[in-house]
């Protein structure tokens, strides 16, 4: 009798586990079956017109759906074949076609980059002579983002390539990881170079179309195309704005790649293939362990879930509750995206919005991966939310503390007129300023042109709409000896020192 008592308390103590959504072991025949709901109110919770997502398990996709509209100016809806920007994803398309080339033995891990691409030369020389192809992928050259040397820019990639020899490192060479999109940029180079064609044909030939990812395109969908979404920026409170598709693809390696929900899915289910030798796939199991594998620690602040981080090749490698979790964020101007996949657990997921600035992407799929292998339930949306407003609360105090520093005492040695010229970096290109007639300086930098407002003595604020480099940079302007203004210094980009523009010498015309 006590043993069919005990036997009768535990099948009521599980009953109940059951019906507790969110419980380890909770019994739950389709523990997707909240997604819809979950992402449509994720959505709308930050403010993001569009979302399509795709979740896979093992061979095959399990899940796929849109949510919200095109755009605030196109209200048909988002579609699993609707075409989003993805932004750095690209990147693991460039470390596979490396990959695969290695493989073949027309590209080496080792191999330096030089060899192929004489062009190639860094400020460090150590960096120059010694610089390889692994290095590229994992971001451990020394040199930082350096993003505005490339964006809207409408250089070629191989006159980017020979403007790189101007750029300040910040780190000796091999020391660290410094994030760069640059250096996927030349790995694209080497890709078409070993390839006898370009990276775009490579990737289309031997990546896109074997795996009938046909609505999967580089920098733009095709005119005809009209299931695209919008994009988008954060406006004031989760507001969404649309903003112009961005321009400008040298860089296309490392971000200008745009596809679906649908297509990602076959994207996951290739990765997902190794380790599975009765799985059709167009990789061998060498080809994705190589790509899947850490290499370079990623100093992140720890959590209890995810206590470490690393990079692989065109992939981040970190821990999540315990598991090995493979993915990528992208974004570029209005888009943000995330793909995921748990190599061990065999799942894995794609979710693509619309907006930049937000977190959609990573509270409906950590909510999903929680959901499949059965975890206790945490409150994403809260935690990114909390992050989310930190981030801006520290963005609108630094804006607070320098505009405290404008000093109406402290007004400039020259009259305005005085700053008035063109000003070149022999990488970033020319800087102009000129006078308005309302008695204000402005400026203009490529396409990004707005206005110059006095903080103190010889520094400026430069305010301008630019989605990919934020709405405004310090600038500090030089003179030698007390004489003509010579230079201009611009903070163009966090983490990088500022960039010395010199004043160009009338006639002089060496700008782009």
């Amino acid at each position: 009798m006590r043993s069919l008592r005990f036997i009768r308390r535990v099948a009521v103590i599980g009953l109940v586990l059951g019906l507790v959504p969110g419980m380890v072991g909770a019994a739950d025949p389709d523990p997707l079956a909240g997604l819809p709901a979950l992402a449509e109110s994720i959505r709308a919770d930050w403010g993001v017109p569009g979302v399509a997502v795709a979740v896979v398990q093992g061979n095959r996709t399990v899940y796929s759906g849109g949510f919200g509209v095109l755009g605030v100016r196109d209200n048909r809806p988002v579609t699993p074949q609707t075409v989003f920007g993805i932004g750095s994803v690209t990147k693991s398309f460039t470390a596979t076609a490396a990959a695969m080339l290695v493989d073949e033995g027309l590209l080496n891990w080792d191999d330096k980059v030089r060899t192929a691409l004489p062009n190639f030369h860094l400020r460090d020389g150590q960096a120059t002579l010694n610089c390889t192809l692994k290095d590229l992928l994992t971001h451990r050259t020394g040199l930082p983002r350096h993003d505005a040397l490339w964006y809207r820019s409408d250089l070629g990639r191989d006159d980017m390539i020979g403007r790189l020899r101007h750029l300040e490192s910040s780190a000796p060479f091999r020391d660290r990881f410094q994030y760069s999109n640059l250096m996927y940029m030349v790995a694209g180079r080497l890709i078409g170079a070993a390839s006898a064609t370009t990276w775009e044909a490579f990737v289309q030939r031997r990546i896109l179309q074997p795996l009938k990812m046909s609505r999967t395109f580089f920098e733009e969908a095709p005119k005809t195309e009209s299931n695209v979404a919008q994009p988008h920026r954060l406006g004031p409170s989760d507001v969404a704005l649309a903003v112009p598709p961005y321009t400008g693809w040298a860089v296309g390696p490392a971000l200008s790649m745009c596809s679906t929900a649908d297509d990602m899915s076959r994207w996951l289910e290739a990765h997902l293939a190794a380790g599975h030798g009765d799985r059709q796939t167009i990789f061998p199991d060498e080809v994705l362990k190589s790509l899947h594998q850490p290499v370079v620690t990623v100093p992140t602040r720890p959590t209890l879930e995810n206590p470490l981080s690393a990079y692989a090749l065109g992939w981040f490698a970190q821990t999540y509750r315990g598991r090995l979790m493979v993915h990528h964020v992208g974004s570029i101007d209005g888009y943000y995206s995330l793909v995921a996949f748990l190599p061990f657990e065999d799942i894995g997921i794609v979710v693509l919005t619309n907006r930049s600035r937000n977190r959609v992407p990573e509270v409906v799929s950590r909510w999903v991966i929680d959901r499949l292998l059965s975890l206790s339930e945490i409150d994403w949306n809260r935690r990114f939310r909390e992050e989310h407003r930190i981030l801006l609360e520290l963005e609108k105090a630094e804006w607070t503390r320098i505009n405290a520093l404008k000093d109406l005492n402290a007004p400039p040695i020259f009259p305005l007129d005085a700053y008035v010229g063109s000003y070149d970096h022999p990488a970033y290109g020319r800087l102009t300023v000129d006078f308005r007639e309302d008695g204000d300086l402005t400026g203009e930098f490529r396409d990004l042109g707005g206005w110059l407002e006095h903080l103190t003595g010889e520094t400026f604020i430069f305010h301008f709409d630019a989605e990919g480099l934020g709405d405004r940079f310090i600038m500090t302007f030089t003179s030698q000896d007390g004489g003509q203004v010579n230079a201009v210094a611009a903070r163009l980009q966090s983490g990088v020192a500022p960039v010395v523009f010199e004043r160009v010498v009338h006639g002089d015309d060496k700008a782009d």
